[in-house]
């Protein structure tokens, strides 16, 4: 099942993202004001990877929803016009943060095939020099807030 980016997260709808907890909400409210601008388009949620197939037989939305559940979700993937984040949202990260964004990467790429940019970011309440350490090995923005 390809990348399911769903609709553009439309902030006259509410306040919270879709399925966020209220962890990384706090995390998010801390971040959006300074990293994001009005042109970007944002994607809360979006299911990456082809899950676990769903057994035979099953009905054609049990199996949709089984997908769904069982697919790798990103937090948020943002379209700047230039390039695309894909930005993970982690109270308390630690290293398995920095695993959960290089497969979202390398499954967003294989699904969409872009003419931009991707970039990873981390966005966590900890301010962990090592987890900083790995960030900057692969590659991933880290930002403490």
């Amino acid at each position: 099942m390809p990348t399911v980016l769903g609709p553009a997260w439309n902030k006259s709808i509410g306040r919270t993202p879709p399925h966020m907890s209220k962890e990384d909400e706090r995390i998010w409210d801390r971040w959006k004001d300074t990293h994001l601008t009005d042109n970007y388009i944002l994607y809360f949620d979006v299911g990456l990877g082809d899950g676990i197939k769903p057994p035979a037989g099953i009905d054609a939305n049990i199996a949709a929803g089984w997908i769904r559940d069982t697919q790798k979700r990103a937090d948020l993937i943002v379209n700047t016009g230039r390039k695309w984040w894909i930005v993970e949202f982690r109270d308390n990260a630690t290293a398995n943060a920095v695993g959960r964004l290089l497969l979202y990467n390398e499954l967003f790429k294989q699904d969409l095939p872009l003419q931009q940019p991707v970039e990873l970011i981390l966005v966590t309440n900890r301010n962990d020099p090592d987890l900083k350490k790995l960030s900057i090995i692969y590659n991933i923005d880290y930002h403490f807030v």
